[in-house]
């Protein structure tokens, strides 16, 4: 990863009902590797679940992380403070919601423990559309430090549109990043982490809803294009983007999002990345 300019890695993080952690054994991998050093990493807590059930069971999951993880030199930190992005702001909404409370209120007790550890905060990044909504009222509103993306099926530019079909093909994939880019970073009062895309077919899990949106896998050659189009808005937002490109996915085989190498396609995917960021 580093030799490609990847500065860090955000791996999936799953907190289960017993208030332990669920499918670790990605981050168990890279704390053994003796390179981790050269390559950060952060969490993307997968929230789409029944949990937290509980701010008992919320309070345990962020000692976890203060104890286990954000310790750690390699962890990546923005102003000082470890990141964690956050898949559904919905979910957490409503899991809240649920036992009486809201996102502002628990990440404001998941600051305070944090600051009680020593850290200066967590830095929370919610996973968002290009909706008004999300990036203009409740991200904001709610504790929210930043916004990205886990990944785009298709553009929005202020209006949740429904009935608007998903891309078929990489693209019209690569269009609805563009304009979902373009509004976010218009109109966001946060910070956005550019969020990237290796292309989407679920035909390896059964495949969409919609077969054609099967079809917007990428090339070496468009993603890097891709790429070119995310740095162009680097360069016109670099305070607002943190100067920051999040691709998905590494090894998202199910969906059709890689960048690990394959026997169809070598390292060009990797290769792409160094060439689109060569000074990173």
């Amino acid at each position: 990863m580093h030799d490609y300019g990847i500065d860090f890695a955000v791996y999936d993080w799953y907190w289960a009902k017993e208030n332990k952690p669920m499918l670790e054994h990605a981050l168990a991998a890279y704390f053994q590797a003796k390179n981790s050093h050269l390559v950060r990493f952060s969490l993307l807590w997968a929230n789409h679940s029944s949990t937290p059930e509980s701010l008992d069971q919320f309070k345990r999951m962020v000692a976890y992380w203060i104890k286990y993880y954000f310790p750690k030199k390699q962890y990546y930190r923005i102003d000082g403070k470890p990141v964690v992005f956050i898949f559904s702001q919905e979910q957490l909404r409503e899991r809240a919601k649920a036992f009486g409370m809201t996102s502002a209120a628990l990440f404001k007790i998941a600051n305070e423990m944090a600051k009680g550890a020593g850290l200066p905060g967590i830095f929370f990044v919610g996973s968002t559309e290009a909706t008004e909504y999300w990036v203009k009222d409740y991200g904001p509103k709610n504790g929210y430090d930043a916004f990205s993306a886990y990944n785009y099926h298709r553009g929005f530019s202020g209006k949740y549109l429904p009935n608007k079909r998903f891309s078929h093909s990489f693209g019209e994939l690569d269009a609805a990043y563009r304009e979902s880019w373009d509004w976010i970073l218009k109109e966001s009062p946060l910070p956005y982490l550019l969020p990237a895309t290796s292309g989407w077919s679920k035909k390896p899990w059964g495949g969409s809803k919609d077969p054609l949106h099967d079809n917007s896998v990428s090339t070496p050659e468009t993603f890097r294009e891709h790429l070119l189009a995310a740095k162009v808005r680097l360069n016109q937002y670099p305070e607002k983007t943190k100067r920051t490109v999040v691709i998905c996915c590494w090894n998202e085989f199910g969906e059709g999002s890689y960048i690990e190498p394959t026997k169809t396609w070598g390292m060009r995917y990797l290769e792409a990345i160094k060439s689109a960021f060569p000074d990173n």
